[in-house]
């Protein structure tokens, strides 16, 4: 008879017990993320009311695909933050991935509002058929259109993430953990890994005011630099994340570059 798998199964008790230490030792979090998503809650408001004053005009267009790429988001955010409170690392970096493509197309349409319309009426067979479609939106084309004006190379992340959603044994590399002497073990479960939690907590920290940003740079556009007032309250507020966020950054690679030093 063969030898069962070592480590427990009663998997919800774990789940919570995970939970109760990474909300305590990410405590520091918790205040930045909701006030991020608080924000950004505001500015979704802001542009619901907009789009609802302006059908069908060229300015609601991208609007709505504002709202669209910022629902998933938070709901994105979301699950990375519950599934790394489970200690369900694997999964939640996937979902990172997502994040960074919703962004991604954001800054993209923001810069080719040529392209909305064909965005907005995409088809289930727009990909794999329509060769326009694929030329427009592929990773590739969005990545090198966004360094063209800027921004910074993720083909790197996103080819590593991409890995990771993917039955492949590179990927599945976060699906467990390397302990001492760097040797690589299986989870078969939620695991507590402190070092992970705080990577998925730095994208967490930031995640909601790098979408407000956007938001807020179409608005000034629309207003030649100048934001209108109700958007001026979000830019306000919005102002004070990255300064929470960046202290939050600080201390969350120092206590992961302890905690590697001492289990790895």
């Amino acid at each position: 008879m063969s030898k069962p798998v070592e480590g427990r199964r009663d998997f919800e008790t774990l789940e919570l017990e995970i939970k109760e230490s990474t909300k305590m030792t990410l405590s520091l979090l918790y205040p930045i993320y909701w006030e991020g998503l608080g924000v950004l809650k505001d500015a979704v408001a802001l542009l619901i009311n907009e789009v609802k004053e302006t059908p069908g005009t060229e300015e609601a267009k991208f609007k709505t695909i504002q709202l669209m790429l910022v629902n998933r988001s938070i709901q994105h955010l979301e699950t990375i933050r519950i599934l790394m409170e489970r200690g369900l690392y694997g999964d939640a970096f996937v979902i990172v991935r997502s994040i960074m493509s919703d962004l991604s197309m954001l800054i993209y349409l923001f810069s080719h509002p040529e392209l909305r319309d064909l965005f907005l009426k995409e088809t289930e067979d727009d990909y794999q058929k329509n060769p326009a479609f694929k030329d427009a939106f592929s990773e590739g084309t969005i990545e090198r259109d966004i360094v063209a004006h800027g921004g910074k190379p993720a083909k790197k992340a996103f080819r590593i993430l991409s890995k990771s959603s993917h039955a492949s044994a590179f990927g599945s590399q976060l699906y467990g953990y390397r302990g001492k002497g760097n040797k690589y073990h299986f989870n078969y479960g939620p695991k507590l890994e402190i070092h992970k939690a705080l990577m998925l907590a730095m994208t967490l920290s930031t995640g909601h005011y790098d979408f407000v940003v956007q938001l807020l740079a179409y608005q000034e556009e629309l207003g030649n630099g100048e934001l209108p007032e109700d958007w001026k309250n979000i830019a306000k507020a919005a102002a004070k994340l990255p300064i929470t966020a960046s202290a939050f950054d600080f201390a969350a690679k120092a206590v992961m570059k302890d905690y590697l030093s001492k289990n790895v």
